[in-house]
């Protein structure tokens, strides 16, 4: 085969060609074609980056003179995503008062749409009520109000749920609002008003056969428990109102239970009812004592209100003085229950109960009230009342 080589004698570049091989080189193309290909140009300037717009490059290699006719091309493609993202806008608060607004971008589309994130926190033993002032969303939006600083987050109001002029009250000092928007402009707006209020504890049962008495409901406060005569405390006598996220007393209120026995001493009215025998109603043996000391000069009358017993394994016994050798004025082996009560001879009553392990459940309430020689004692009327 013969190799001829050829030099330009053109005093200009020709319009399709752009550069000479070296000599000993022969620039060639694929057998199929007749005509040399024209060579790939560049995408323009303002495509290069965009999004989805493949950018390709050619290279052609040269093969020296006396080596087997070769034609490389490499192409390399590349191709740029934009991948949208929602815009981020938190904000921490901790003033007392003040305003939460929607974000302000007027003008501006957001692809990926917003997800906003408002906390406010305020000082312990305090709340936060929040008033809705403005709202408008789409049905692309989510709002949502959360009291936070308790066990869990508790969802306070929704979108779904809200309405301008509402009142949304957290019992904890925390709360959290959270906007989502997923479309472009125009967003939704909202508006909101906060201020801290002082939190308080809920007022404490009362106990049965008992009474309670507070100071303040706020953070630091105190609850007072007493139980009338006759009964006994079991728990804690006084509780405080702890200044926490969500305040609560100290501890759960405590119950009056019945005492097996005592000492009333300057009494005027109370009553005396039978303890819960150890073990339950049919547990244990059961013996209990009471005496009732009247003020000096007056007298006491004893009323039966409820009396139930084992005829063969409990007994109650009323002595008229204040020594176990006292007369006995009541004994339930031997009599009936009266029905206008007892009046005692002297100034005190002994009051004494035993119970044998019975068969069946004790019920006993006696009420006493003092009197003198100026003023009656109450009547009593079984299974009525008066006026």
């Amino acid at each position: 085969m013969v190799l001829e080589t050829s030099e330009a004698t053109a005093t200009g570049p020709s319009p399709l060609t752009t550069a000479a091989p070296p000599t000993g080189f022969l620039l060639t193309t694929p057998p199929a074609s007749t005509a040399a290909a024209p060579p790939r140009l560049p995408p323009p300037p303002d495509e290069v980056g965009s999004a989805n717009h493949p950018i390709s490059t050619t290279t052609t290699a040269f093969i020296p003179e006396g080596d087997e006719e070769t034609t490389t091309t490499l192409i390399t493609t590349t191709t740029i995503t934009t991948v949208h993202t929602p815009v981020l806008c938190n904000n921490n608060i901790t003033d007392i008062e003040g305003y939460v607004e929607s974000p302000d971008y007027a003008g501006t589309t957001f692809y990926g749409g917003l997800d906003c994130t408002y906390t406010i926190s305020v000082y312990m033993g305090y709340g936060i009520e929040v008033q809705v002032q403005t709202l408008n969303l789409s049905k692309e939006d989510s709002l949502t109000v959360e009291g936070l600083g308790g066990e869990k987050p508790v969802v306070l109001a929704n979108e779904s749920l809200m309405v301008e002029g509402q009142v949304i009250r957290s019992p904890t000092n925390q709360v959290l609002i959270h906007f989502q928007s997923y479309h472009r402009a125009p967003l939704g707006v909202f508006r909101f008003h906060y201020q801290a209020f002082l939190l308080s504890c809920g007022f404490p049962s009362r106990p049965e056969n008992g009474d309670v008495m507070v100071t303040d409901l706020h953070p630091g406060g105190s609850a007072t428990f007493k139980c009338e005569s006759g009964f006994q405390l079991r728990g804690e006598e006084i509780l405080i109102c702890l200044n926490v996220s969500r305040p609560r007393w100290s501890g759960t209120s405590p119950a009056c239970v019945a005492s097996c026995g005592g000492t009333v001493h300057n009494a005027t009215r109370g009553r005396i009812v039978a303890p819960e025998a150890p073990g339950g109603p049919r547990g244990r043996n059961l013996t209990c004592r009471w005496l009732v000391e009247a003020p000096e000069g007056q007298r006491l009358h004893l009323h039966f209100e409820r009396v139930a017993l084992d005829e063969d394994n409990d007994k109650l016994m009323i002595r008229s003085g204040s020594s176990t050798f006292s007369p006995i004025i009541y004994d339930s082996d031997m009599d009936d229950v009266p029905e206008r009560g007892l009046l005692s001879d002297a100034q005190s009553l002994i009051v004494e109960l035993v119970s044998e392990g019975p068969a069946m459940p004790l019920i006993l309430s006696l009420r006493y009230e003092a009197f003198d020689e100026n003023r009656c004692y109450e009547p009593f009327l079984a299974h009525g009342n008066f006026s």
